[in-house]
């Protein structure tokens, strides 16, 4: 059995760095939404728009 390098499994994700786009928020930005060839707009759980319900993300539970 040769060993010639080559990697046989897919490489590391790349991880990019999403944060809230509400200017003077400095939350995460987990929650994306873009829609076809528009760019992705990111928003923290306090601030995005596409919910009629904010979860619950306290930490009190």
């Amino acid at each position: 059995m040769s060993n010639d390098g080559t990697a046989t499994h897919p490489s590391a994700p790349v991880h990019f760095e999403h944060w809230c786009e509400v200017e003077g928020c400095n939350k995460w930005g987990g929650l994306g939404f873009g829609k076809g060839a528009q760019p992705m707009r990111w928003w923290c759980a306090e601030h995005y728009p596409h919910w009629d319900r904010k979860p619950d993300v306290s930490q009190d539970s």
